[in-house]
């Protein structure tokens, strides 16, 4: 299973490379094709995983937000394949879907193990830099400010989930649960700046954004097939 579990993450980054590369060349067809495959690659990389462990709640949980992930893929890809005014529907789903996805996490992780409360404080260092950053006009959201406060403190919950799996119980599965969490968090704080930013766009912003979060992906999908 190891090789099946190579071959679908290694597809489903490059895949999103070229998703990067595409959005880059304002081809929005090509863009939604290789990010539906690379997102497809981590879910199926979870599915593989699950057929390799028992049906467990923690692996309908990642399935879950796994699901999640892949639905706020598709709805934040949708510019130049919608109408213009619709654009921003989509996006809201796709953020509404990015933070069911986040709250499945934040369930699982805090469901397996007794949260520290000491640690509580590490939840909102990203609420914190994103209020220095539109204070500094490093990034503006206009109306929607409210909205990415909101999506931020939630995002700082889903990270501190994973430290606190991590910190109560060290194996390689919490390990692998912790990276993910800190990359899912650097690729959400990364396209702050790469659609709101002075950079808007920057090509470093939009791989890194890509690799980071699908790398993220394919890490929690991994842990499934992990007892301890």
């Amino acid at each position: 299973m190891i090789v099946v579990y190579s071959v679908l993450g290694a597809v489903s980054v490059l895949s999103a490379g070229l998703s990067g590369t595409f959005y880059l060349r304002k081809n929005p067809r090509l863009r939604f094709v290789f990010k539906f495959v690379a997102s497809l690659c981590f879910f199926f990389l979870g599915i593989a995983a699950t057929a390799s462990a028992q049906l467990s709640v923690y692996a309908v949980l990642v399935l879950s937000a796994l699901s999640l992930g892949m639905l706020g893929d598709l709805f934040l890809c949708s510019e130049g394949l919608v109408l213009h005014q619709n654009k921003m529907m989509f996006d809201a789903f796709g953020l509404l879907t990015f933070l069911g996805g986040h709250l499945f996490f934040i369930a699982l992780f805090f469901s397996t193990t007794p949260f520290d409360f000491r640690l509580l404080p590490v939840a909102l260092i990203l609420t914190v830099g994103l209020c220095a950053s539109i204070a500094v006009k490093a990034v503006s959201f206009g109306k929607l400010t409210p909205v990415f406060l909101i999506y931020s403190v939630v995002l700082g919950l889903m990270v501190v989930s994973t430290l606190n799996y991590y910190l109560s119980a060290p194996s390689l599965k919490s390990t692998l649960a912790l990276s993910a969490g800190v990359l899912f968090a650097l690729s959400d704080s990364l396209i702050i700046f790469k659609d709101y930013g002075k950079r808007k766009g920057h090509p470093v912003l939009v791989y890194a954004v890509l690799i980071t979060y699908y790398v993220a992906q394919c890490l929690f999908a991994v842990t499934i097939a992990m007892n301890h």
